[in-house]
């Protein structure tokens, strides 16, 4: 799990799928590398909801 660092502190980011992190508490979302020759796409896809395996909203 990737780690959110805020304010001298930090935690787990609540969201993490194969392409991006986020945490919308501190408003930080990161997005992995994409491998040689892909282009980013347009917009992002949705996080992942791990609890209920739906996108978040």
């Amino acid at each position: 799990m990737t780690r959110c660092v805020s304010s001298g502190r930090s935690h787990d980011f609540p969201f993490e799928d194969s392409v991006q992190a986020h945490c919308p508490e501190h408003g930080v979302r990161i997005v992995w590398k994409l491998p040689s020759g892909e282009e980013p796409a347009e917009f992002l896809p949705p996080l992942e909801d791990p609890a209920r395996g739906l996108a978040a909203g």
